[in-house]
């Protein structure tokens, strides 16, 4: 297989992965009466019991600021986390017992879902995807970092009509 052929493999492959991980993210947060991008919010903060600020949970889920100050005002109207602490910059944000319950039963489903996938290969194997996944996306971080290297100087697209 030539290397195009594996790259549109490859972008086939996660693209599908990547839409039915969003098609399995909105049915569980619909059933919650939630929107899915409520979720990496709520897992966050799942991993953190102390509470994270609003800046943290932006670092960590790779979402900008105005998105996740939406979002908290969204689960917390619907009484999944709460704030603690005072002043702008140092508020805390925690799950709640409802959102706690939620998250419980999120993993639940999660873990059945990987359970499944996982059956189907020996843990050597998951270990290889899970580096080579690392692997690609901390390449393709370096290289948006000079975004204009990344076309070849010798093709000028600029003057093909």
């Amino acid at each position: 297989m030539e290397k195009t052929e594996k790259l549109l493999k490859f972008l086939a492959v996660f693209g599908l992965l990547q839409k039915q991980i969003s098609r399995l993210r909105s049915a569980v947060m619909e059933q919650a009466g939630l929107k899915s991008s409520d979720l990496p919010v709520l897992i966050a903060l799942d991993l953190k019991k102390e509470g994270l600020r609003a800046e943290e949970i932006a670092a960590k889920t790779h979402t900008d600021k105005a998105q996740i100050s939406r979002t908290i005002r969204n689960l917390m109207e619907q009484g999944m986390i709460e704030k603690h602490g005072s002043g702008i910059y140092k508020n805390r944000y925690l799950l709640t017992e409802k959102g706690t319950l939620l998250m419980e039963q999120i993993n639940l489903a999660v873990e059945k879902v990987f359970e499944e996938a996982h059956g189907t290969l020996d843990d050597e194997i998951w270990s290889h995807f899970y580096h080579l996944s690392k692997s690609l996306s901390d390449q393709i971080e370096e290289n948006l970092k000079h975004p204009e290297q990344l076309l070849c100087s010798d093709n000028d697209l600029t003057n093909v009509h």
